[in-house]
């Protein structure tokens, strides 16, 4: 059996061995301003592709870390939704097109692993390329099929789909083109139905496992242009991959997610777990992983932005651990067992580890503290709006637990929703502007400073990954356009202060 760590080799070197360049994952916060995470193994090579820098490499081959929160309530219901997992991608500059990259996804999924390879069964792979519908751009990519006949794919198995399925671009924008999918069936046992016969049922029987794209495109809003030089754009699933050769019905039962899974079992003392609890195992294997990569990317726990999502990810985690039993902090004595499983590829987590370890336990510490008074209220709330007869809960209240208690309101809304009540929205909107302004209000200073920061400002000694608190001298001090907020320079300090320290 190969494990998460093989595969992950293995693909590497395969590429490695036809020509390819092997980089590092890019961090999981990207260059581009218009994302905050990176969610896709191509977002550092856009420049490359839209040739605003000269690529130094013909062809690359990368496993990409990627963290995407678009559905956060899927994960750990579903089999495959996750925040964070890996992407194994090889990338074309120039070097070659499709009948390459295709001919070499192939090789690598049915070539035994003695020789490279994955060893899967050529005949429960199922390709797909793409066949514009009414009003979809560009043209039926019948290339793209001619190489999978020329593989030796039988026709039965090459389906076309629209551009929902076989058309991949960033929702932001950018490089763009039609691409062809490599599923695997998982048997007929998982079928749906009758009709369940091919990858365009989408059901779990059906398991997407690569994609290669076509780089043919720029968009720049709905405008397609082509490319200075086309180019190959490869994505594949290594939590998906792992779960068929590892012979297990979930990304979460791999070796990729179930060591953590196990160890919480552990520290909660559970021999055996009902489906509310496995879903808690899930969650928290999941949002471990998330949480420990933002960290030893630079992203700690906030209210703004990066770190927002850190801080309620996070959160959640911890608020799953108390449906096992676990009422004190724990998440960071999960930390070791990550190390066991992705130190050794991903460098910057063992480099990182004290201080992932340290910046969890303070984020859980400090919401252990609040959450059982929030609770309490919450439980109130809840139990008020029931009796009255209500079918949500007051957005003022939802704020408040917010705003004092430190709830964001999509923990609230999850717990409401579990208690069959929804929450007001617009009055939660209206609660938090009026505390915007009234913030802003509060804020103003009441003196200017002439000071301007230039090339004499020296460096801020960074010495948060030996302290959470240090004595500082304050250099510059400058109150921005806006009148609520300032710029502060000090010599040194423990703070993150890019990622809202």
């Amino acid at each position: 059996m190969m494990t998460g760590n093989d595969i992950r080799a293995a693909f590497l070197r395969f590429f490695e061995e036809r020509g390819h360049k092997v980089l590092p994952s890019s961090s999981l916060v990207p260059a581009d301003p218009t994302t905050l995470f990176t969610t896709a193994g191509m977002q550092q090579f856009v420049p490359w592709f839209r040739r605003e820098v000269e690529p130094p490499y013909g062809s690359v081959v990368t496993v990409q870390k990627c963290l995407r929160t678009d559905d956060l309530d899927n994960v750990g219901r579903k089999a495959r939704y996750h925040t964070f997992f890996e992407m194994l991608g090889n990338f074309s500059f120039g070097d070659y097109f499709k009948l390459e990259t295709l001919r070499w996804g192939w090789e690598f999924c049915i070539l035994p692993p003695a020789e490279g390879g994955l060893g899967l069964e050529p005949d429960r792979l199922w390709v797909t390329y793409y066949k514009p519908g009414k009003g979809e751009p560009y043209q039926e990519d019948l290339e793209a099929k001619a190489i999978w006949q020329e593989i030796g794919v039988p026709d039965e198995r090459i389906i076309s789909l629209g551009k929902k399925e076989n058309w991949w671009g960033l929702a932001t924008g950018g490089p763009c083109g039609p691409c062809s999918e490599m599923h695997y069936d998982r048997g007929a046992h998982l079928a749906c139905g009758p009709e369940c016969d091919s990858p365009a049922c989408g059901c779990d029987r059906w398991l997407e496992i690569w994609n290669h794209v076509f780089q043919q495109f720029n968009n720049q809003n709905g405008t397609l242009t082509p490319l200075p030089v086309p180019g190959i754009d490869t994505g594949a699933g290594l939590e998906r991959i792992a779960s068929i050769l590892q012979e297990v019905d979930s990304n979460y039962d791999t070796d990729l997610v179930r060591p953590i899974m196990d160890a919480v079992q552990t520290l909660a003392g559970l021999d055996t777990v009902d489906d509310e609890q496995r879903l808690a195992l899930r969650v928290i294997g999941d949002h471990l992983r998330c949480i420990a990569f933002t960290i030893a990317d630079g992203v700690l726990p906030s209210n703004s932005k990066h770190g927002y999502v850190v801080r309620r990810i996070t959160r959640r985690a911890y608020r799953f651990g108390r449906t096992l039993g676990l009422t004190a902090p724990f998440l960071h004595k999960l930390v070791p067992t990550l190390m066991e499983m992705m130190g050794g590829h991903y460098h910057e987590l063992k480099d990182n580890e004290r201080f992932i370890i340290d910046t969890l336990r303070a984020e859980e510490t400090r919401f252990a503290e609040t959450l059982e008074r929030g609770d309490e209220l919450l439980d109130k709330l809840i139990s008020q709006a029931k009796a009255r007869g209500m079918a949500e809960l007051r957005g003022e209240d939802v704020f408040t637990l917010y705003d004092t208690y430190g709830f964001p309101k999509e923990m609230t809304e999850e717990t409401a929703l579990a208690a069959g009540l929804a929450i007001d929205e617009e009055g939660y909107r209206t609660a938090l502007e009026a505390a915007r302004k009234l913030a802003q209000a509060s804020a103003r200073f009441d003196y200017e400073t002439t000071i301007v920061l230039g090339s004499d400002v020296p460096a801020t000694e960074f010495v948060g990954y030996s302290y959470t608190e240090t004595a500082a001298s304050l250099l510059r001090f400058e109150v921005n356009d806006d009148r609520a907020s300032a710029v502060v320079v000090l010599d040194k300090t423990p703070l993150f202060s890019t990622a809202g320290g």
